[in-house]
């Protein structure tokens, strides 16, 4: 986002701090911070134009020895943040009729390799 429409370094720690904020919240409070950063940027830099949806990370092991929290945090940074992050830019983008989402997936999402079960369901 930052380095279009004269983004600063200033821009990039508002972000960065939105960003620590957002991960730090319970699952309930996640799609209102993500509304709540949505707006702050918007206010602090201007409509969002374009949102680009590219968070993705991989916890490589055999299924059966996958633990519960492994799966959650691929399952929250590859689905929920895509899911959040796109409901709240169309709300931003929507009115003005005007924007675009693109949500980028990996290859492994057409073909599953030993040991990426949770990476290639997400």
């Amino acid at each position: 986002m930052c380095g279009i429409n004269g983004c600063t370094l200033g821009d990039q720690a508002t972000i960065e701090r939105m960003n620590d904020a957002i991960g730090h919240r319970g699952p309930d409070d996640r799609g209102t911070a993500v509304d709540a950063a949505i707006a702050e940027i918007e206010a602090t830099i201007g409509p969002l134009a374009i949102l680009f949806n590219n968070a993705g990370i991989a916890r490589r092991a055999p299924v059966h020895e996958l633990s519960s929290e492994a799966w959650r945090d691929v399952m929250r940074t590859n689905l929920d943040a895509a899911f959040y992050t796109g409901r709240a830019a169309a709300r931003a983008m929507m009115p003005r009729r005007s924007g675009r989402i693109v949500n980028v997936c990996s290859v492994l999402s057409d073909v599953a390799r030993a040991g990426t079960a949770a990476y290639t369901t997400s």
